[in-house]
């Protein structure tokens, strides 16, 4: 997706930057509520999580360790360091969510560090939609409607802005 937002001009608002707190504690770590409340599968049967999601979480874990921060900042940066996205929207719910985020503006990530993350990705559909395949049954459109307004005045801010979501849940 980040291929066809960068040829079209086109940023990218991340919801869930860190994926629900998967990148921010080690691999299989469920000590909070989301991370132990998460299902496995999504209500269309595919996997939350793939084999290859140990990899990245694993690297981010290595390099928060070398440079000494969270690994949520590191997550961050990994997000921030990609030209398409404008901004990331974070659901922060504790003070350090918030410092952490702060911090991942101001890393950045040498090319090696980069690499080790990006790596192990492995493509994937999106979770909690229909399957590309249903999509589009029974539409006569795809997209806009004929009579919507261009969004002609873009919001405020810039490349690192971050966006707080308010979630009640605690975590």
């Amino acid at each position: 997706m980040h291929g066809l937002l960068a040829d079209q001009g086109v940023g990218n608002l991340v919801w869930s930057p860190l994926g629900g707190g998967i990148v921010a504690r080690p691999w299989g770590d469920k000590s909070s509520t989301r991370a132990a409340s998460t299902p496995g599968r999504d209500q269309f049967g595919r996997p939350m999580l793939l084999d290859s999601d140990k990899a990245i979480v694993d690297a981010v874990e290595r390099i928060a360790a070398d440079r000494g921060m969270s690994m949520a900042t590191v997550a961050m940066a990994w997000v921030l360091n990609n030209p398409v996205v404008d901004s990331p929207i974070i659901g922060a719910t504790k003070a350090k969510h918030l410092t952490d985020a702060a911090a991942a503006l101001e890393l950045t990530l040498t090319d090696d560090e980069v690499a080790a993350l990006e790596a192990p990705y492995t493509p994937r559909e999106p979770t909690f939609s229909k399957p590309q395949h249903e999509q589009h049954q029974g539409s006569s459109h795809v997209g806009s409607t004929p009579d919507a307004a261009p969004f002609e005045n873009p919001p405020a801010g810039g490349k690192g802005d971050i966006i707080v979501r308010h979630n009640s849940a605690g975590e």
